[in-house]
């Protein structure tokens, strides 16, 4: 039996407890424990919302008075009913945050890597009454519990009340807590119940909506917009994506936001570059600029960022003797990213940014400015040229590459694979799903691999550059060094492991299959055909 989880709205607790009495009497008696028990209920959920996405609710309750542990549990949500809970004791005055920092045990082993490098943000404070219910049989023996939790939400209209309850059955009497769960299930339909009401009314007191982002992009694109249209659309929509992430970049609450941020700057640098003909010219050579100068200041923060984020990776690449030689490692990248997120923040807090954002937005809805002719082209036709000149261009280098190209040749296609995925990301839409996916999974294939050969070779380098730097001030023991020389020989071994697989890689993508694939998506005849 697994234990359930309801939300009743408008239905006081007393009027609860008197209909479950009624439905369970005469052989079963409802007996109050406690009553009147002041809480005080918080959600938890991702940026991005990760626990919702994948089916959870992450909430924390404790005694209004702050000084008594508190209980974190772990829904899982199925219709107007969770079940499957998972929980864990927080100290008092303590609150969820980063997944590493959660109580040990299964619910923190169900969190970890559904958040991987994400924090828990909390929703706004609820406040109730808690009561505790027992049901006992003829011989006043409980053979089931129920906790009832009353809150009073005030919204926009009017205030409303919402009855959590929370029944847990007895081992060895599963018909008692059948009929509780059947008599609250009856009591939830109809009472006007709305899923998730409470988690959604507290986390809209806290300014959010519960699946309101996502990094993935959600564009409105139809065939019949004209290149303007559609490029205002997509440029419009990562000035979103970069203001909602800078505030959580400016703080550094997690790496993702930044990652988010630089993602929305890189899409729209390429979009313009794929697109350039169509912007006028003074006004494309400015905000390309600006975005330019967006990438370079948030560079250095981010490669801070990845290397601490690969740093129980790179333990894990050591014999276990020589893992705690790196130690020193990290404590030299917390402090350099500390001082490149100053930098940071500093940029995004600066009059040049703020002027980027309102500059940007304003020409973006400027209808009065005028763009250059192709601007008026269908967008589909665009998208197709520029899609199947890319491909062409990718097959035609990786066609190049032999055993003596330098690495550089493998990261020219690397980066221009990254603005192929860009143009199927911004128009998947205008395609198929049937058409686009395929060709999107053989380039990601394609593109893994190339990542992984560009960051071991960058990791290398800077590695060994950040070994001279420590061994130079000091900040490091010989042990220390000589560990980050093993890392080295390991990563480069990786490297030339994920070099070995491109040829596989590369045939896949550039191969007939493929092919024809992209010539029926830009409306290229077949191979062959006259």
């Amino acid at each position: 039996m697994i234990e359930g989880y309801f939300e009743i709205q408008n239905c006081p607790a007393t009027e609860i407890i008197d209909q479950i009495s009624a439905a369970l009497s005469p052989r079963y008696n409802v007996e109050l424990l406690t009553s009147g028990e002041a809480v005080a209920l918080t959600f938890y959920d991702s940026f991005d919302w990760r626990l919702f996405q994948a089916g959870y609710i992450l909430q924390k309750t404790a005694p209004a008075n702050g000084t008594q542990v508190s209980t974190l549990r772990l829904t899982r949500i199925a219709g107007s009913k969770a079940s499957a809970d998972q929980q864990a004791e927080l100290a008092p005055g303590d609150a969820p945050g980063f997944a590493e920092e959660l109580p040990e045990g299964p619910l923190a082993d169900t969190i970890a890597p559904l958040l991987e490098m994400r924090t828990l943000l909390p929703s706004d404070e609820g406040r109730g009454q808690r009561s505790e219910i027992a049901i006992r049989n003829e011989d006043q023996k409980i053979v089931a519990r129920l906790t009832i939790t009353q809150i009073e939400m005030t919204g926009v209209d009017e205030q409303t009340s919402l009855a959590q309850l929370h029944c847990r059955p007895i081992r060895g009497y599963p018909k008692p807590f059948r009929m509780l769960e059947k008599t609250i299930q009856q009591l939830a339909a109809s009472s006007a119940n709305d899923r998730n009401l409470l988690a959604s009314s507290l986390f809209a007191a806290a300014g959010r909506e519960i699946g309101n982002y996502q990094s993935k992009l959600e564009l409105s694109l139809h065939p019949k917009m004209n290149a303007r249209q559609a490029l205002r659309h997509i440029l419009l929509h990562l000035l979103d994506q970069m203001c909602v992430n800078a505030p959580g970049t400016r703080t550094a609450i997690d790496s993702e936001f930044l990652h988010d941020f630089r993602i929305a700057v890189r899409r729209s640098r390429s979009a313009i570059g794929q697109f350039k003909t169509i912007f006028p010219l003074t006004e494309r050579q400015h905000f390309s600029q600006e975005l330019r100068w967006l990438g370079q200041v948030t560079g250095p923060t981010r490669d801070a960022d990845v290397y601490l984020l690969a740093f129980d990776d790179y333990c894990a690449m050591l014999p276990e003797g020589r893992r705690d030689d790196l130690l020193p490692l990290k404590r030299f990248l917390r402090e350099r990213q500390r001082g490149e997120q100053r930098k940071l923040t500093r940029a995004l807090n600066s009059k040049r940014y703020e002027k980027f954002v309102a500059d940007w937005r304003n020409f973006l809805c400027d209808d009065e400015t005028i763009w250059q002719e192709p601007s008026l082209t269908p967008i589909k036709q665009l998208a197709a040229k520029r899609i199947w000149r890319l491909y062409r261009a990718i097959c035609r280098d990786g066609e190049a590459i032999t055993e003596e190209s330098p690495d550089e040749a493998l990261h020219d296609i690397r980066k221009e694979g990254k603005k192929l995925r860009y143009l199927l990301q911004f128009f998947d839409q205008l395609y198929p799903p049937s058409t686009v996916k395929p060709l999107a999974r053989t380039l990601r294939t394609l593109q893994n691999i190339l990542g992984d050969f560009q960051d071991y070779h960058v990791q290398s380098v800077a590695l060994r550059g950040f070994a001279d730097e420590m061994a130079e001030k000091k900040k490091a023991p010989p042990e220390t060094i000589m560990a980050m020389g093993l890392l080295i020989e390991v990563l480069a071994g990786l490297q030339t492991g994920s070099r070995a697989r491109f040829d596989e890689a590369f045939a896949a993508f550039s191969g007939p299959a493929t092919e024809d694939r992209f010539r029926k998506l830009c409306g290229k005849k077949k191979r062959g055909a006259p």
